[in-house]
């Protein structure tokens, strides 16, 4: 599997490798974004299951002096938005990065197609005689997409 991999990474032109490389960029967002996600909700449970946290701890008493909150609670229920937030936005952020890898995976399978067929159309014509034309359309339409959801798709997922 790593060998038609990387064969197929050599396939890619120069753009796609850029894509590449710009996918990695979000990959890295992506994995902050739940990071963060995370954090806030242990810091979250941690003043819920101590309250005396907001007078003591100096980032929660400066969070809780600029969220004018009136009580303890006012402030639970500040502090659970801005933790809901932060969740939801790192659940969109991971649902736009899953949607590119997606169109990124799409995009190389129909260039890997393209040029299998522009390959298939530059052969001579000794080449054509010699096998059938369905058999060629099944390279082009079947392998394709194999390549594309059982080796690229697969791997950019894994290593997301």
């Amino acid at each position: 599997m790593l060998k038609t991999l990387v064969d197929t990474i050599l396939l890619i032109n120069r753009k796609e490798r850029l894509g590449l490389i710009v996918l990695q960029l979000i990959m890295i967002v992506t994995s902050f974004s739940e990071v963060l996600g995370i954090a806030s909700m242990g810091q979250f449970m941690t003043v819920v299951s101590d309250p005396s946290l907001i007078n003591n701890d100096p980032f929660f008493n400066t969070l809780y002096i600029f969220s004018r909150s009136n009580n303890e609670i006012d402030f639970m229920i500040f502090l659970g938005i801005i933790v809901t937030s932060v969740l939801f936005l790192s659940a969109v952020i991971f649902t736009l990065s899953l949607r590119y890898i997606h169109h990124y995976a799409q995009k190389i399978g129909a260039n890997l197609s393209s040029d299998l067929f522009d390959y298939y159309m530059q052969s001579n014509w000794i080449f054509h005689t010699k096998r059938n034309s369905s058999e060629l359309i099944s390279n082009i339409n079947s392998e394709c997409a194999r390549v594309t959801s059982a080796v690229i798709v697969p791997f950019l997922v894994i290593n997301a």
